[in-house]
This record gives C-alpha cells, sequence and structure tokens, in this order.
C-alpha cells in the first residue's frame, strides 16, 4: 500500500501584527496545532513562506529559534505543561530565569501576570491543588509574563511580544478572565 499523505495547511495566508491577541479555532483535525507549530517556530512549514519580524523563519538558527520563542512569543498549551512539583509562582516565573532577568525584576512580572488573572492567591500552590481552569489560568500567565509591552503604565511602553496561542479555542479560562488578559 502507497503511503498516504496529509495536507495539514493549504493556502493559508495570515498576517498578525505586533502586540494583536489571536485566537485560531476550527474543527479537529483542520491544522490548527500545525500552523501554531509552525507560528512558534517549533516545526517548518514543507512548502510556503513564513516571515517573522521581517526575517524568513527558515534563514533563523536553532538558537535563534529558541530566543524567539523564549522572548517573543506567548504560548498556552493545550495540556498547559505545568510542572507538577513546583508551585504556580515558579512555573510563571521559569521561562524568565532563562533570560538572566533580576530576581527582583521576576517577581514582579510574575505577580502582575498572576494578578491579570486572578491567580495570585495561589501562587504557592502545586498545579495538582488547582482546577483545570485554574491550571490554564497560570498557563496563560506564564505567557504573558515575559511580555515586555504588555501595558504600556507598567512597563513603561516597551516592545510587545509578537502573539499568545492557545491550540484549543474551545477551553477558554471564561470569557470574564480572556477580556483581562
Amino acid at each position: 500500500m502507497a503511503p498516504v499523505g496529509t495536507h495539514a495547511l493549504d493556502n493559508v495566508n495570515v498576517e498578525i501584527n505586533r502586540g494583536e491577541y489571536v485566537a485560531i479555532a476550527g474543527p479537529s483535525g483542520c491544522g490548527k496545532s500545525t500552523l501554531l507549530s509552525i507560528l512558534g517556530l517549533l516545526d517548518t512549514p514543507t512548502d510556503g513562506l513564513y516571515v517573522l519580524n521581517s526575517r524568513k523563519a527558515t534563514d533563523l538558527s536553532l538558537r535563534e529559534r529558541a530566543r524567539v520563542r523564549n522572548r517573543e512569543v506567548g504560548f498556552v498549551f493545550q495540556s498547559f505543561n505545568l510542572i507538577g512539583d513546583i508551585t504556580v509562582y515558579e512555573n510563571v516565573e521559569l521561562p524568565l530565569t532563562y533570560r538572566g532577568m533580576s530576581s527582583p525584576e521576576r517577581k514582579r512580572r510574575v505577580m502582575d501576570a498572576l494578578e491579570r488573572v486572578r491567580m495570585a492567591h495561589r501562587a504557592k500552590h502545586l498545579p495538582s491543588q488547582l482546577s483545570g481552569g485554574q491550571q490554564q489560568r497560570v498557563a496563560v500567565a506564564r505567557a504573558v509574563c515575559g511580555e515586555n509591552g504588555q501595558r504600556e503604565s507598567v512597563h513603561r511602553g516597551a516592545v510587545p511580544r509578537e502573539e499568545y496561542r492557545c491550540p484549543d479555542a474551545t477551553r477558554s479560562p471564561g470569557q470574564g478572565t480572556a477580556m483581562r488578559v
């Protein structure tokens, strides 16, 4: 039997401007996760062109891709990917430690992000002590805490991150929370 080819994405054209919030919705199997993997530089398209910040994604080294993921792209994973044996605070803080950011700056950003999703009161809890919705809000906090320009008044107008991604838009943290984020 000949192998069957799968085309997860075909003729996709999208432009996402700096600072925009984007949700991608569609039925199961339509290519949402594939698109997000490509946009987040976790995968490479077999055809076509992806330009991020005026650079072709294919021209970025593995090191540059990792830097972009750490500093310019916020992810909210479908399974949240929280580390079970560290606290909510530590889960949100972890990506910031890879940047060499000072402890006071990390603390300020983590607490601001947790407050934005109304989870600051759970900062010392483990993920297993949270509901699914609370875990998702922690994942959102982790995605936005590294943002340089999340609020003009808080971060003094620095350059904002590119996108926020939630592969399964049907599992939202609640409309009220989403509006605050």
